[in-house]
């Protein structure tokens, strides 16, 4: 099960038998999101626009529209530091086929028509990608339910206050309901999309709330009926039957008791959902908690070695006050071994797990670039020995062999400041390259085996 922690810049990835609170990103995002949910799901733009000036000054007016949407998104993405950066590691082909369709503009017979298709392609893209980045999946999940909600109720008010806009007028299909789309199949599959999303939104929602997205879910039910799309009626069956199992699925009583909680802080550019279900699933008796760096999509603010301190704080004091686990595990991999150091210095801990780990940044900048004076420049030194020298807490590390970024020195370094190094083990692989191994797998249920 996946939640988020509330809080003014960090977001948190949940994978437990208890929910905690969602991450709300700013009102304004919230809304500009339901808004183009709305617009980009339905014809309402070209609709309610074309009651006015027509022709030329129509098309214009529409793409204004979408170009908005477009532009904000695209502005959202660069005010983020670590946007390029988060794409260029985990999605680099997806800046490739950004760049495919441009190129069909050389050849096209109908460049004009074909620029407009490239920049709708381009930017719904960029919308997907801000939503991607910028949200949590559950927060994204219920913020496409509220837009295909108003959606629903647009639609239903049209068909039965403007009945000449709302249902077809003429033609095989007349008398069906259309809503605020040209096609009956327009109407089905946004009917049938809002149907999936905004049950699945329903059985993570409460009170009032809860009640709305209810009352949504029967007005896309109606609309699906009234369109008289086969297609969307199948789809929507056979999505909602999917959805009914997984949701069963997730929700099943675990095998086992939970043995306590395990905090995990990734490396650079780590996306926290991801670290969450890696966790998870190497580690069903313990409720594992992963969080978004302060300044890394989806989260708000400014990178740097105390706000990651200073959040790695808060996620620990408000998980141990809500949830009271038994024990209190954390577990670092690369810069969030660091991050680990100092949370172990300031609040007890249970046991800690180090994977490729490093004395210093500033001790493995100043090896890699020995020509510089580096150690007064850099602005982040997180010094990892200082905080676990001589600290009473079982530590268990886990080193690459071919540890091209953290050389191997700078890992024996801190295994040699522990108090209490319970469990040292180097496997096959490089940095970035150990993870989804047998080996990796093995290692790190040793390693929490070893600290718990």
């Amino acid at each position: 099960m996946r939640a988020a922690l509330e809080g003014p810049t960090e977001g948190v990835a949940w994978t437990g038998a208890r929910s905690l609170p969602r991450l709300h990103a700013a009102r304004w995002e919230s809304v500009f999101v339901v808004i183009a949910t709305v617009m980009l799901a339905t014809n309402i733009a070209e609709i309610l626009l074309s009651r006015g000036p027509a022709g030329a000054s129509y098309a214009a007016q529409v793409r204004v529209a979408f170009m908005l949407i477009y532009v904000v998104a695209a502005v959202l993405l660069a005010r983020s530091r670590t946007t390029l950066p988060t794409l260029l590691t985990s999605a680099p082909l997806l800046l490739v086929a950004l760049a495919m369709p441009a190129l069909s503009i050389v050849w096209s017979i109908d460049r004009g028509e074909s620029i407009e298709r490239v920049v709708a392609m381009i930017g719904t893209s960029l919308f997907g990608i801000y939503l991607g980045l910028r949200f949590t999946l559950g927060r994204l999940v219920f913020l496409l339910a509220v837009g295909l909600a108003v959606a629903a109720v647009l639609s239903i008010a049209v068909i039965f206050a403007v009945p000449s806009i709302g249902i077809a007028q003429d033609g095989p299909w007349a008398g069906t309901w259309i809503g605020f789309n040209f096609h009956k199949n327009g109407l089905g599959a946004t009917a049938a999309l809002g149907c999936i999303l905004i049950g699945y939104a329903i059985t993570d929602s409460r009170g009032v709330t809860r009640l709305a997205l209810m009352a949504a879910f029967v007005l896309a039910a109606v609309l699906l009926a009234g369109s008289s799309s086969t297609t969307a009626l199948i789809g929507a069956a056979s999505a909602g039957l999917l959805t009914a199992w997984t949701r069963m699925v997730q929700r099943l009583p675990r095998e086992g008791p939970v043995l306590g909680l395990l905090i995990g802080f990734g490396g650079n550019a780590w996306n926290a959902d991801d670290l969450a279900a890696y966790l998870a699933r190497r580690l069903a008796d313990l409720d594992v908690v992963a969080f978004h760096y302060r300044g890394y999509a989806p989260s708000q603010g400014t990178p740097g070695e105390a706000a990651f301190f200073a959040d790695a704080l808060i996620i620990h004091d408000r998980l141990a006050e809500r949830l009271r686990p038994e024990r209190v595990l954390a577990a670092g991999f690369s810069l969030g071994s660091g991050v680990v150091a100092y949370l172990a210095a300031q609040r007890p801990l249970d046991g800690a797990l180090l994977v490729t780990p490093f004395d210093s940044i500033e001790a493995v900048a100043a090896s890699r670039y020995f020509w510089a004076p580096v150690r007064p420049l850099l602005r982040h030194p997180f010094r990892s020995d200082e905080y676990l020298r001589g600290l009473d807490l079982p530590a268990a590390v886990i080193m690459a062999e071919h540890d091209t970024v953290v050389p191997r020195e700078r890992s024996d370094a801190l295994v040699k400041v522990l108090a209490r190094p319970v469990s040292v083990a180097t496997i096959p692989g490089t940095h970035n390259g150990l993870y989804d191994t047998d080996a990796m797998d093995a290692a790190l249920r040793r390693a929490i085996e070893s600290v718990s």
